[in-house]
């Protein structure tokens, strides 16, 4: 690795400010993982104590196939860390890196498009437990090996074997788990979260998932595109002769009268096999009509028409397109080579956010996690969380919904009651220019969506978020966790935040209202 010599030099500066014992996260066994918190180039203060670098999948001493992690100690009140547990971030893509996510969303500086500098990031994941973000599959940001895992088990026999040298360098033994992902990490997530389960050696708590990929494909963008535009009239508008050609589309492939039958509380009964818009042909033999399958790259080719910068994943963006410093416009942020020293990242791995092939026959061979894994860890802990940006036209809500009242968890089948209780999060201060908390980087408060719980599954929909919720709702999302974790009971609670550092305000009453996020009911019980 390039500059090896240095290494030597760096620790003796770090382990003379940060000695072995200082922390009980600072043991011989990691110290070679330390990150020096106040020397990440182009961040001028201090991110707190970490630690990065490689493990490998298996303990083989000869194993090739490593992740690479990124972990914070939560650096919060001293009660807070003796509670044992952990929260594991996953990216998308499939391949997309979890750094995007701690850089972009919810880690303790953000750095994110339009912004000259990294900022602290008052509502970092960290400020309320552990947290470490992990790029997995192999092949991953900075994972480094070769793409073998064909399907989900596969990815998740190799992450325990990577978290199991992660325990055996940091002690994390019988802690907690929560794994909270987004986007593809649908998939990921529930996987790996059932092998924790099925391993008595770790105690697995709550699953978290922002705008996931869990159901299929097809249900989740081309048979709800056409009722989403509708939903977002104002935010997508388009010539009336236009969305005609959408319904008629819609009715033809027989997507609209699809949603108005099985998107009902309680479910209308289980979802055909056939889906929507594919025909079946001589010998059985289903294909699809390609006017059907198509309709959400149709819809999205004349949005841009109207908007060149229109984004897929929250469709209130807006021209002009903001400068990225984390994808870059030539090299990424993450891939420069003081950076990657700074972060004990592998120098000869190139970092880019999404790579485009991590399983080895190029496509993921598992079905839809929302098939039997999810309502598996669901039953299992009763403790998953299902959010989702009312703005994201990449995934839909409605075909999140779709996929809901379709799945079968604690012996019943999906929603017996439409969602409609407030999404809440509690009145905090900004606090003057010097607080470091809230004041740079605000978020929203009050009101900000509807959510529902049934048999363990929370559904939430942020109003204002788009397909990363995590960041574009960055107190919803630590509410998020807070009630994945344990610290509130419900997403409706008027509760202030448990963290010290966020100045708190007098809480209104807990006046009776409904969500703020429209959620489509077409039986005549709602």
């Amino acid at each position: 690795m390039k500059y090896h010599w240095l290494l030597p030099l760096v620790w003796l500066c770090i382990s003379s400010a940060m000695p072995v014992g200082s922390s009980k996260w600072l043991t011989d066994a990691s110290s070679k993982y330390v990150v020096n918190g106040t020397a990440i180039p182009d961040i001028d203060f201090d991110i707190g104590e970490s630690y990065a670098g490689l493990l490998p999948v298996t303990i083989q001493p000869d194993e090739t196939d490593h992740l690479y992690f990124w972990f914070f100690p939560t650096s919060t009140r001293e009660f807070r860390k003796k509670k044992k547990e952990i929260v594991i971030w996953l990216g998308g893509g499939p391949g997309c890196s979890s750094l995007f996510g701690l850089s972009h969303q919810n880690g303790p500086f953000l750095w994110k498009p339009g912004m000259k500098k990294p900022l602290k990031n008052p509502w970092a994941f960290n400020t309320l437990t552990n947290v470490v973000w992990v790029d997995q599959p192999v092949t991953t940001g900075f994972a480094r090996g070769k793409a073998t895992a064909k399907n989900d088990d596969e990815v998740a026999k190799q992450f325990l074997g990577f978290w199991k040298n992660f325990v055996n360098v940091f002690d994390v033994r019988r802690y907690d788990i929560y794994i909270a992902t987004e986007s593809y990490g649908g998939m990921y997530g529930p996987h790996i979260a059932k092998h924790f389960i099925k391993n008595p050696f770790y105690i697995f708590k709550g699953l978290l998932i922002y705008d996931g990929i869990m159901f299929d494909r097809h249900i989740q963008t081309n048979v709800v595109v056409s009722s989403f535009t509708d939903m977002n009239r104002d935010n997508l508008p388009v010539d009336e002769e236009t969305r005609q050609q959408w319904h008629n589309t819609a009715h033809d492939c027989n997507f609209t009268s699809y949603e108005k039958k099985y998107l009902q509380y309680p479910p209308h009964g289980p979802q055909p096999t056939q889906l929507p818009g594919y025909e079946e042909g001589a010998e059985g033999f289903v294909f699809p009509r390609q006017s059907c399958v198509n309709l959400f790259t149709t819809v999205f080719d004349k949005i841009t028409e109207l908007n060149p910068c229109a984004s897929m994943y929250n469709i209130m963006s807006k021209c002009p397109p903001q400068f990225d410093p984390i994808k870059g416009s030539g090299a990424p942020w993450f891939d420069r080579q003081d950076v990657k020293a700074a972060i004990n990242a592998p120098m000869d791995v190139q970092w880019v956010p999404c790579r485009d092939k991590v399983f080895a026959n190029a496509r993921d061979e598992s079905p839809p996690s929302g098939q039997d894994v999810l309502p598996f860890v669901i039953d299992a802990t009763k403790n998953v969380i299902i959010a989702h940006g009312a703005m994201d036209l990449y995934l839909p809500m409605n075909g999140v919904l779709l996929g809901i009242q379709g799945m079968t968890w604690g012996y019943e089948m999906g929603f017996q009651k439409a969602p409609e209780e407030p999404f809440i999060v509690p009145r905090y201060n900004d606090g003057p220019a010097s607080s470091s908390y809230a004041h740079d980087l605000p978020s929203g408060t009050g009101i900000i969506g509807t959510t529902h719980h049934e048999r363990g599954l929370t559904f939430v929909a942020t109003k204002l978020a788009g397909h990363e919720g995590s960041g574009d709702s960055p107190a919803g999302a630590l509410r998020h966790l807070e009630k994945l974790t344990g610290w509130v009971d419900t997403l409706s609670s008027h509760a202030p935040f448990t963290l010290p550092e966020i100045r708190i305000v007098p809480q209104p009453p807990g006046e009776v209202s409904k969500g703020i996020v429209p959620i489509p009911c077409l039986s005549s019980s709602c």
